[in-house]
């Protein structure tokens, strides 16, 4: 099976961003127009996030504090706000080593881009940043595990700040994945808002 484009990953959750909650008028519907983009920024994310200076990104080591500081930057600079808790969602799990079980520190980061109509729904949109690190002096870089997905998630955080949809959007960089996806079950035990206001992920 080969991947998805960026642009048609792009184009489908812009389109379900523009879906409306209330009974249609017409049966006719328009299709989504989507822009023609510039990839530029798109594709120096992906190369700044699996460049050899970020180690890896391993949870818990200096490579993934490197990569956690560039995604901040990134949502700052956009001028996507911070969760209600916070940019950065800090936690420590047991997690899976290659040599055993160990304990492992990670952060998860948080924005959110207002909706313009429905103020308790969210539209969750998550990638992890984190990967395998650095093994036997080799970096494991992991350019489409996961830098593509925080890539492609920077990209659509950039295109909804600027078109907003009815719902709000909750843009979720998850650490700990390769660990056993301890970002993301912090995320659901810990959500920033309730599960039950997120219409989906």
């Amino acid at each position: 099976m080969r991947p998805l484009s960026a642009s048609l990953i792009i184009a489908a959750v812009l389109g379900l961003a523009a879906c409306e909650t209330t009974p249609a008028t017409s049966t006719t519907t328009s299709p989504v127009a989507v822009e023609t983009a510039d990839y530029s920024q798109l594709m120096d994310d992906l190369r700044i996030l699996s460049a050899d200076d970020m180690q890896g990104r391993d949870t818990g080591t200096e490579g993934g504090a490197k990569a956690r500081t560039y995604i901040v930057n990134r949502l700052e600079a956009m001028g996507i706000a911070p969760s209600s808790m916070g940019r950065l969602q800090p936690w420590e799990a047991q997690g899976r080593s290659h040599d055993g079980p160990k304990t492992f520190n990670g952060t998860n980061i948080l924005g959110v881009i207002p909706g313009t109509r429905v103020s308790d729904k969210y539209i969750v949109i998550t990638a992890h940043y984190d990967h395998v690190g650095v093994h036997d002096g080799q970096v494991y870089n992991g350019a489409d595990d996961n830098a593509s997905g925080v890539a492609t998630m920077l990209e659509l955080a950039k295109r909804l700040k600027a078109n907003p949809p009815e719902h709000n959007v909750l843009i979720v960089a998850l650490d700990g994945e390769e660990r056993g996806l301890l970002g993301a079950k912090e995320f659901v035990e810990a959500p920033p808002v309730p599960l039950s206001s997120m219409a989906m992920n």
